[in-house]
């Protein structure tokens, strides 16, 4: 009898501190379960491996871009490519914060801010969804 309110127990302390730490399935297609909290998971330096638009896929030959996250909420996105023959670079600091319980994440830099549906988030992959008007874009990231 002891035992099985001991197990009793354990189960309750687990299931409280898994839900109280965010680490259930919130994304679409996220784990079910993640010892990670949803912060750690998204504090990485991303980079972008694929680009929809629409559900088309958009080619990125000759173009980088990353994202580096950090857990303080700033944002640095970077993005590398060729311009009519010439190499171009801009980097552009911001913050980050989720919404909508963590199930979107908003990014604001330089005086404009845009939300993601966070559709994917695990310690190794990050799927993003944007709607602008009756366009929708995917990104796909993977850390660096």
């Amino acid at each position: 009898m002891k035992t099985i309110k001991t197990l009793i127990c354990f189960l309750l302390l687990g299931s409280t501190i898994t839900l109280e730490t965010g680490c259930l399935k919130k994304g679409a297609d996220d784990p079910l379960i993640s010892f990670r909290t949803r912060k750690s998971r998204i504090t990485n330096d991303w980079v972008l491996v694929q680009y929809q638009k629409n559900n088309g896929n958009v080619d990125l030959s000759g173009t980088y871009n990353e994202w580096n996250i950090h857990d303080n909420g700033a944002i640095d996105q970077t993005e590398e490519g060729t311009i009519f023959g010439f190499t171009t670079r801009e980097t552009h600091t911001g913050t980050w914060t989720f919404i909508d319980n963590a199930k979107s994440l908003s990014i604001s830099n330089n005086g404009d801010t845009k939300v993601y549906t966070i559709d994917r988030l695990e310690h190794t992959e990050l799927w993003l969804i944007r709607t602008d008007g009756s366009d929708t874009y995917t990104y796909h990231f993977q850390p660096r």
